[in-house]
């Protein structure tokens, strides 16, 4: 399956440019590497491929089946809670897992029913 697909692109940052005529595409279960000095514009290229920054010229071609994001390598955090919860915050549904999880790990009755649920969600959490 084709993750994505770039072809021709440029970018020209502030009148510098980045890159020209890039053209390359990843299918599922390749690893790529991006190697290059500061300010040659590899986060620039990624931040095209997610779609969080428009490029000048050429073209880019996304799956539609899967969801893009970019993590700025200097995000500007206002977070206050842990690395877990600011993680799980973005996951609705493994944080509720993980809360009930919590809660039947800490709960007082130790009924079988609760030890299956227990071991369901552990299964799911898994």
């Amino acid at each position: 399956m084709t993750l994505f697909s770039i072809s021709d692109i440029s970018k020209t940052h502030e009148e510098t440019l980045l890159f020209s005529n890039i053209s390359f595409g990843m299918e599922d279960g390749e690893r790529v590497g991006l190697i290059g000095r500061n300010g040659a514009g590899k986060s620039t290229l990624l931040r095209i491929i997610a779609g969080v920054e428009s490029h000048d010229t050429g073209t880019v071609a996304r799956n539609s089946s899967i969801h893009y994001m970019f993590l700025d390598q200097a995000p500007l955090l206002t977070y206050s809670g842990t690395a877990l919860h600011a993680v799980v915050e973005g996951k609705p549904r493994l944080n509720a897992l993980l809360q009930r999880h919590a809660e039947l790990c800490h709960a007082d009755d130790r009924s079988p029913q609760l030890d299956e649920e227990l071991h369901e969600i552990s299964y799911q959490i898994d």
